[in-house]
């Protein structure tokens, strides 16, 4: 299993991917700390995480679609999906290990994003407690995690224009429910708008030394979890009986 995930790593070293990876949560990072070092606002710690927070996450459901695209697309010029379909291989492993490396990717955008961030605040002295700070970085790559599943289906079977409507429509709801008075009452029973929501909701009353909220942080982190095994089998099982649209099902 390791092994195919470095193989998957492998793939995409003469590709945008890995830049894509590393520069652009980087970049974001470093152009919101100057906004606040430049801006003649006064802004609190807690205003700051909270923005990075929110906006973080936006960009993501925003550049997703592009993103995996990228990744699967390698292996529809390869052969046609030739890994896929190779008799010798198990194809629900090979989705697993593909939700994996995607994962990981998506995993370090969040951790040098978060990294870069936290040290220009610590660097100002206008950070949060990085404790707090952490736990909801964390929790909103996992609440992530839906959303790259549905956008990885659409990017399979729709390929670049899917996923990136897919993403596009994420990043909608995620404006409109996840940062306004109109998700108010519904956001709760939109599992797509929660990495956002989370931290407009939570985050500002955590980081100015509210009663840790363990109850509806811990309640989304498990309905996540069962989102995610649930989105995924469904998509394995989906995927072993997919054909490519080229019908280029080998052996």
């Amino acid at each position: 299993m390791i092994h195919r995930i470095r193989a998957e790593w492998l793939k995409t070293k003469h590709t945008w991917i890995p830049s894509m990876t590393f520069l652009l949560p980087f970049t974001f990072s470093l152009v919101l700390i100057g906004y606040f070092m430049t801006t003649a606002l006064t802004i609190t710690a807690e205003y700051e995480a909270t923005s990075f927070l929110i906006l973080f996450n936006l960009c993501v459901m925003i550049i997703l679609g592009v993103f995996i695209d990228l990744i699967t697309d390698l292996d529809r010029k390869a052969g046609r999906y030739a890994n896929e379909f190779r008799t010798d291989l198990n194809r629900k492993n090979y989705f697993l290990v593909k939700c994996l490396s995607i994962g990981s990717y998506l995993g370090l955008t969040y951790m040098i994003a978060g990294g870069t961030f936290y040290i220009g605040s610590y660097l100002r002295e206008t950070q949060v407690p990085i404790n707090l700070f952490l736990l909801f970085l964390s929790i909103s790559y996992l609440l992530m995690l839906p959303n790259v599943l549905l956008v990885l289906f659409t990017s399979y079977q729709f390929r670049m224009n899917g996923a990136v409507i897919n993403s596009a429509f994420l990043a909608l709801f995620g404006i409109l429910i996840g940062t306004t008075g109109l998700g108010q009452e519904i956001w709760k029973y939109l599992p797509i708008t929660w990495s956002i929501r989370m931290h407009y909701e939570y985050f500002p009353s955590q980081a100015t030394g509210g009663t840790l909220l363990i109850k509806p942080l811990f309640g989304l982190t498990i309905i996540a979890l069962l989102l995610i095994i649930c989105i995924f089998f469904i998509e394995r099982i989906w995927y072993n009986q997919w054909e490519a649209e080229d019908g280029s099902k080998e052996g």
